[in-house]
Order: C-alpha cells, then structure tokens, then sequence
C-alpha cells in the first residue's frame, strides 16, 4: 500500500481551498459595500437632522427659506467623514411647498428633505437617497 497523496487528489485539494477562500474574501468584499451603505445613510440622517434643528430655530417661514438657502432653489452641497480620510459629497434639497391649515390660526409648514450621496448631483432623484419630513407651525407675530 502507497502513502502520501497522488496529484489528482492534490490537485481536488487545491480546488476545494481555492474555492473557500474566494468565497470568504467575497464575504469581505459585500460586509465592507454594506458598511459604506449604512454610513451614507448615517451620515445623511444626521445632516438632515441637522438642517431640521436649524429650521426649528427659526422664528418665521421667511427665515427658515432664508437657513435653507440654496437648498429650497439648488442643492447644499455638504461634505461628511466617511472612514479611510476619505470625505464624501452629500445633496440636500429642500421643498417648502406644502402648507397645511388644520387651524386658521396657524398654518403647519410640511418641510420635506432629501439628501443623495451620488458622486456628482443626480436632479431627478437616486436610489442612493433618503427623504424625511418634518411639521413645523409657523409661530406668530406678535
């Protein structure tokens, strides 16, 4: 009886490794696409949080479409850290349009946000996007 390995079975070996390694460092290739997933979405909810803050602050419709700027007519362009000393480019849009009167004494500001974090700025929306809304009451003059 022969001990050791012929070269066929040798070679099956080398096969089977070779395959289970491909398949691992895949593994590695889709965990690290899913983690810049969700840091772009980290990152656009905090800077759209960020905006949301700031219109909270503000005291009328006039000065919140004055924060927002650029944001209501073009997109603010915002860049965030997202690992490796690498920054990113984020697009917020804003839409003030909507004007809701449940009250006649009040009127309820739908402010609607959306952030992309496509590398140049994509106008007719993305699959690489969030959108938010927030309701604010446009407080009186007194």
């Amino acid at each position: 009886m022969k001990k050791g390995m012929t070269l066929i079975e040798l070679l099956v070996s080398a096969l089977i490794l070779a395959i289970g390694i491909t398949a691992l460092m895949y593994s590695f290739v889709v965990c690290n696409r899913i983690i810049m997933d969700n840091t772009h979405k980290v990152n656009a909810i905090s800077t759209m949080n960020l905006y949301f803050e700031g219109v909270q602050r503000r005291g009328s419709l006039a000065e919140v479409q004055s924060f927002l700027g650029g944001g209501v007519d073009a997109p603010i362009k915002v860049s965030c850290y997202v690992g490796s000393e690498t920054f990113w480019n984020y697009w917020l849009e804003f839409d003030l349009s909507s004007v809701v009167t449940p009250d006649p004494n009040t009127d309820l500001v739908v402010v609607i946000a959306t952030v992309s974090w496509d590398k140049k700025y994509v106008s007719e929306g993305s699959n690489k996007s969030l959108s938010m809304v927030m309701f604010t009451n446009e407080p009186e003059v007194e």
